[in-house]
């Protein structure tokens, strides 16, 4: 008969030995993971915003890194919303632990970004429906918290280091177009 202390250790070492090869599955899984998150976005994309969304080639870099080419969103009967060549990016591990997700780093090179408003309508008009489940609630929202959530969201998405390459933003409103370049733009908060 085994002794308490030594069932206790066993129990241990076949948890630490299940959550060890959990882990390893992971890692040895996670592009076919990725790929597969990128389909569940692109199906979301189709039906929830009426796009098309793809992208041709996209794997992990190191522990916490994504990096993807051809990234595009094309909006159904409107012009492209946004199309980027190659984009690096970085998670926070630690922060993922969590709940959250904070970028790290990020890169993108030769790409654009464009909103269009002309006579069939705006680009980006699918994004910017109301939810009509909400519309008849008689519950008053708590604003302070809806924004609190908002703003920390957003300030979580931005990079701590950046660089981007050759990507131009481009703004036509029926037929007046402005287009902002950024060549060679590099930002850091770390010191």
């Amino acid at each position: 008969m085994k002794t308490r202390k030594q069932k206790i250790f066993l129990t241990a070492k076949i948890i630490i030995a299940t959550l060890f090869i959990m882990i390893v599955a992971l890692f040895v899984f996670r592009n076919a993971l990725l790929q597969q998150a990128i389909a569940k976005v692109s199906v979301k994309m189709e039906r929830k915003y009426n796009c098309h969304f793809s992208i041709k080639e996209a794997s992990f870099v190191g522990f916490s890194g994504v990096k993807m080419a051809h990234i595009v969103l094309v909006p159904k009967n409107a012009d492209t919303l946004f199309n980027i060549q190659k984009m690096e990016t970085s998670i926070s591990f630690l922060h993922l632990l969590v709940g959250d997700i904070q970028l790290g780093t990020l890169k993108i090179s030769n790409g654009f970004v464009q909103l269009v408003k002309n006579k069939k309508g705006r680009n980006f008009d699918a994004f910017l429906k109301k939810d009509e489940t909400n519309r008849f609630a008689k519950e008053k929202k708590d604003y302070a918290k809806v924004a609190y959530k908002i703003i920390s969201k957003i300030l979580n998405l931005v990079p701590t280091d950046m660089k981007v390459e050759n990507l131009s933003f481009r703004l036509d409103d029926n037929g007046k177009k402005t287009t902002i370049n950024f060549q060679n733009y590099v930002w850091s908060t770390s010191n």
